[in-house]
């Protein structure tokens, strides 16, 4: 491995507007044995009961799950907010909770999950903002690439709903901007290089 290759240790996902079959698309191209952790954020409506951990693990062999408070991120684990609940992720890069008011009209917000996990994990963070009828999760992904981590965002030509890529888009977030099969084969690589490294 060359000694200037950057290690993400966390990758950061949200969507929106046809998010979950976007994400499915995503994780039907992983790799066998994919290690990179995935915090997963989708618009839900409230009051609902989440079946998202049980969709999501019918596509894919990692383990999907709804963390618990203070759950210490783990390889080979993607984890998914639950409804009407923001999730955050802790200095000590563990999980919590709030239910403080909705930001951009959701709870749980794309934006707090990318802010805490770029605060938390700095340039070691990694965020993808998929298909989504509203801003949310661009201010997020910003904050990401200020802390010198990585934003990979679905080209708005292939999303469902483009607004939420071209939000991010209209911040300056330019780089890599990529269809659902191009971005399973980037996080593939990112994956080797991160199984490569010590978490």
């Amino acid at each position: 491995m060359a000694k200037d290759k950057h290690i993400y240790d966390l990758l950061v996902v949200g969507g929106s507007n046809g998010g979950m079959e976007a994400f499915i698309k995503i994780l039907e191209g992983l790799d066998d044995g994919f290690q990179l952790p995935i915090a997963f954020v989708l618009h839900q409506q409230r009051g609902s009961k989440s079946l998202l951990p049980a969709i999501l693990g019918g596509h894919t062999q990692i383990r999907v799950s709804e963390p618990v408070d203070k759950e210490i991120i783990q390889p080979g684990n993607i984890y998914i907010a639950p409804p009407d609940y923001h999730l955050l992720i802790e200095p000590d890069k563990t999980f919590s909770y709030s239910y403080s008011e909705p930001l951009n009209y959701s709870r749980p917000s794309i934006d707090i999950l990318f802010e805490t996990a770029a605060e938390a994990f700095g340039n070691k963070v990694a965020g993808l903002l998929l298909t989504g009828a509203n801003s949310d999760g661009s201010a997020g992904l910003k904050s990401i690439t200020n802390k010198g981590g990585l934003a990979i965002v679905q080209d708005p030509e292939t999303a469902r709903s483009p607004e939420m890529p071209l939000s991010a888009i209209s911040l300056g977030i330019n780089q890599n901007i990529l269809d659902l099969h191009a971005i399973s084969q980037f996080l593939n690589i990112l994956n080797i290089d991160f199984k490569s490294g010590d978490f």
